[in-house]
């Protein structure tokens, strides 16, 4: 081995080295990802599915799934007299969502969400300047 391949090897290595204690470039880390929740309730399921909601965050907080800010929740009603909750939750990064459909404890809590409702709608949304 040459010393051009000998000093390429070295700082390959250096980079690796760097990226398993977390100092690799910030473009390779991925940001959280902001998103809004709609659920649409079942009629007479409100109050069932508030309280299925309550447990939501915090299970996705144990999982380590999440940034450190709380989800904010919404209860609304349309011109239709049909009752939907909003949330707005921040994923940990791009990947935590997908996790999050293998992940149990999740997923006790998702089910029941999901039979509560007639449907569902996420969108993913990032603040802009005006």
């Amino acid at each position: 081995m040459n010393s051009k391949d000998a000093t390429t090897k070295e700082h390959e290595n250096h980079e690796n080295h760097d990226y398993l204690l977390g100092k690799h470039e910030e473009h390779e880390m991925s940001r959280p990802v902001t998103v809004l929740c709609i659920y649409r309730i079942a009629q007479g399921k409100e109050q069932e599915f508030q309280k299925t909601l309550a447990s939501h965050w915090p299970t996705l907080d144990r999982a380590g799934l999440v940034s450190s800010e709380p989800s904010k929740v919404f209860r609304g009603t349309g011109k239709d007299g049909k009752t939907s909750f909003i949330e707005i939750l921040q994923w940990k990064d791009d990947k935590a969502s997908d996790l999050a459909h293998h992940t149990p404890e999740v997923m006790a809590v998702w089910e029941p969400m999901g039979a509560l409702t007639t449907g569902m709608e996420f969108i993913n949304i990032e603040p802009i300047s005006l």
